[in-house]
This record gives structure tokens, sequence and C-alpha cells, in this order.
């Protein structure tokens, strides 16, 4: 995050050079990417808090698996989801490839995550 950060002000200070119009349509793009990695994180680490949460919950747990089986089956679901996008970021190792070019609407994936957690 701190990087991000760094990147923004960075794009916020050529923004405010003289020569910003030379360079309009970079920075802008550039900004509009960081600002999409941001909310993905965002969207992210609310995710995993909410998994790390349910999976207590659903994982090992016999008789609340039995109470609750629509739950537990809508959480395995999604479960199997998070897994999967966490396997495949994991093996990226690069923010902008792995949360915005490889899966163009993983944003949108992890908003339908999350209100399937809640």
């Amino acid at each position: 995050m701190t990087l991000i950060e760094e990147h923004t002000v960075t794009l916020a200070t050529h923004k405010a050079s003289p020569f910003y119009k030379e360079f309009a349509s970079d920075i802008d793009m550039w900004e509009e990417t960081i600002s999409n990695i941001t909310e993905t994180l965002d969207q992210l680490t609310k995710a995993t808090a909410a998994w790390q949460y349910l999976e207590s919950i659903f994982i090992g747990q016999p008789d609340i698996i039995r109470m609750l089986g629509e739950e537990n089956a809508k959480f395995m679901k999604e479960n199997k989801i998070f897994m999967a996008q966490m396997a495949r970021i994991n093996k990226e190792k690069n923010c902008y490839k792995a949360l915005i070019k490889s899966v163009p609407n993983f944003l949108k994936i992890l908003i339908d995550m999350n209100r399937m957690f809640e």
C-alpha cells in the first residue's frame, strides 16, 4: 500500500506540472489504474476478513454444517471461488496483473463475494 500511495503522490505532482498537457492521457490512465487497484485491494481485504470468520464456523464443524446446511452450501461455493482466486494472486506476484489485468472483472467478483459473505 505504501508504494501505491507513493505513486499516487508522484502522479499528483506530475498533474501540477506545466508539462501535464503533454502527458495527460498517460497520467490520467495511471491515476484510474491506481484507483482501481486500491478499490480492489479494499474489497479483497474485506472478503479475506469475512472468509476467515466464516471459515472458522463452517470448516470442520459438523454440527453447524447440519444446522446451517443452506448457508454452508453457499459458503462452500464462495470458498471454492475465494481459494482459486487467492491461489491465482499468490502465483502472479504482480499487483497490477493479479488484480486488474488477468481477470478484468475481479472487482465485481469480490463485490459479489462480499455480498454473499454478508
